[in-house]
Parts: C-alpha cells; sequence; structure tokens
C-alpha cells in the first residue's frame, strides 16, 4: 500500500458495521473540560467570599447580642429600678461608681510619674543667710545645695557669709573641708583646693574629712595646710594627662599666684598662656605672656614671646585677668 492509499484510507472501513456506528457517535459528542482558566479561578474565589463575609456577619451578630444580654441582664433582673425614675438604682449605681474608681486609681500615679520627670526647682538660701559677694546667674563657682547649705568651689574667691541667730547651723563646704557656720560672719577665701577663714564674730567650727571638728576662733586667720609649688605643678600634670585642662588651668593659677618666684611658676605661667590660648582665650593668654615678662625681664625666651604678643590683639591687662 502505498503512501498517498495509507493517508485516504478510513479506519471506520476495517471495522464492524456495528462498531463503526458506536465509533462515529463517539466523535461525535462534545470533548469535557480539561483544564481551569482564570475566569474560573476568579469565579470561585468571589463565592468563596461571599461565603465568609456572610460567616463574619453572622459571628458578629452573634457577639453583639451575647454582649447585649450580659449587659441588660442586670436591668432585666431589678424591674422596680427600670420602671420607676424616683427608686434608686442600685445596681447601675455600683456599676457607674466601679467603672469611674479605675481612672481616679490610675489617675494619682500618672501624677507621681510627671512628678518624677520634672525637673527639681532651683534652691534657693534662708533668709537668715546673707553671702557676699551674691553669686549671678551661670556662676559655677558658688553652690546653693539647700536653704543652709553653700559650697564654695576652686573658683570661688573672697566671700563673706552672715547668718543670723534662731535655728539651724549652715554648712559651707569648701575644696579641702567644710565650715559650720552656727551663729556670725565669716570671711573665707578660697585659692584652688586651699581655704582660709577668718570669724569676724559669732561661732564657727572646722569639719575636716573624717569629721573632726575644731572650733574657729574669732578675729583669728586659720589655713589649712598648703600645697608646696612642686606639688602644684604635679597635680595641674596629672590633671592634664586624664584630660582635664580647666582644672589643670585653676591649678597653675593657684600655683603662679602663690609661689611667684619659683621656678615652678616660671614655667608655670607659660603653660598657663598655652593651655589659655588652646581655651580659645586669647586675651588671658596674652595676660599670661605679659605678666611672665614683667617678672623676668632678662629672660632667653622675651624676643619670642614679644614678637607673639605684637601679632596678637593689643589687650590692657590686671594681673592675669583682661580688664573690661
Amino acid at each position: 500500500m502505498s503512501p498517498s492509499e495509507l493517508d485516504t484510507h478510513d479506519p471506520l472501513e476495517d471495522l464492524n458495521p456495528a462498531l463503526a456506528e458506536f465509533v462515529v457517535a463517539a466523535r461525535a459528542q462534545p470533548l469535557p473540560r480539561l483544564c481551569t482558566t482564570a475566569d474560573d479561578v476568579h469565579e470561585g474565589w468571589r463565592a468563596r467570599r461571599r461565603v465568609d463575609r456572610a460567616s463574619w456577619v453572622g459571628g458578629a451578630l452573634a457577639l453583639a447580642a451575647g454582649l447585649a444580654l450580659v449587659m441588660l441582664e442586670p436591668t432585666s433582673s431589678s424591674p422596680p429600678e427600670v420602671s420607676g425614675a424616683i427608686t434608686p438604682a442600685t445596681q447601675p449605681r455600683v456599676s457607674v461608681s466601679a467603672t469611674a474608681e479605675a481612672p481616679t486609681d490610675r489617675a494619682p500615679s500618672r501624677e507621681l510619674e510627671r512628678d518624677d520627670d520634672e525637673t527639681p526647682a532651683p534652691t534657693s538660701l534662708a533668709a537668715r543667710v546673707e553671702l557676699s559677694p551674691a553669686p549671678v546667674d551661670g556662676e559655677d563657682a558658688v553652690e546653693v545645695l539647700g536653704p543652709l547649705h553653700l559650697k564654695l568651689t576652686e573658683d570661688a574667691g573672697a566671700r563673706r557669709v552672715s547668718l543670723a541667730p534662731g535655728g539651724e547651723s549652715l554648712t559651707i563646704e569648701t575644696p579641702d573641708r567644710a565650715i559650720e557656720l552656727r551663729r556670725g560672719t565669716i570671711f573665707v577665701q578660697v585659692a584652688g583646693d586651699v581655704t582660709r577663714a577668718t570669724l569676724e564674730e559669732g561661732e564657727a567650727m572646722w569639719i575636716e574629712r573624717d569629721g573632726t571638728r575644731t572650733p574657729i576662733t574669732a578675729h583669728a586667720l586659720v589655713a589649712s595646710a598648703e600645697p608646696t609649688a612642686r606639688e602644684l605643678a604635679e597635680k595641674a600634670e596629672r590633671q592634664l594627662t586624664n584630660g582635664h585642662r580647666r582644672a589643670a588651668i585653676r591649678t597653675l593659677r593657684a600655683l603662679v599666684s602663690r609661689h611667684r618666684d619659683t621656678p615652678e611658676a616660671r614655667a608655670g605661667l607659660l603653660d598657663l598662656a598655652g593651655h589659655l590660648k588652646a581655651e580659645g582665650r586669647a586675651d588671658a593668654a596674652s595676660c599670661a605672656y605679659q605678666l611672665y615678662l614683667r617678672r623676668n625681664p632678662k629672660s632667653p625666651l622675651r624676643a619670642d614671646i614679644e614678637r607673639a604678643l605684637a601679632r596678637a590683639e593689643p589687650v590692657e591687662c590686671r594681673g592675669l585677668s583682661p580688664r573690661k
């Protein structure tokens, strides 16, 4: 049989007539759908969503009905309270009171929390205390720790403190120890970590760091042991090593003021000028250089210092402080 005959040959011709008729009927039937289209998927999702929404609505209605029954149960059990406006509504009042008490209990705790976060108001000295000169705003040389508690730092300088009689004593903290002024007037001088006190009248005592108390005699000059020039120079060096330049500047000022004729003071003036300049205090640095030249007119560094001062702005000084 040739290929052309194979292409035109119908297999039904080789079958039994009854079977061939069955095959023809089967071919006439439509083919079943063998895949799902995107439209079918979308339609199925929409049907599922309708079912889910119906379930949610039903559940919500059931929950609302349950809550309504719970809320209405006390009212239904107390017919006189509902029907009579004059009859005291005992059960509802208890319910409202319980509800109102919850915020009332919580409010104080919130108020306490706010009080903890608030910055405490600045403390002022008691009316019985008089400090001269009084501290100015922003000054850190004098700290008021309480109505009868005062702290004088290394930069406090000279202060006169008076305490009127009647009541508790006044405590004055200083860099090396403390003073208890019971009454009267005391003149306190702080220079670095050294404190001097002169009791003009009244009663006062020194309080050492170990708690030892020593009476201060009126009109008698009392001073703590003064550190040597070497000790001050070593202290300034330690402060610089630890990164405390401002504290080192205060120590160097004490060194050059109290031990002016020592080698440590001469070197300390130059160190002080350099550190003041590094702190951005060019005028104060110029004053330190000028004081060095006045104290050491034949210094081999004189020419270099004068050239540096010529390049800087002219400054009129009073000791280590620029005149304003």
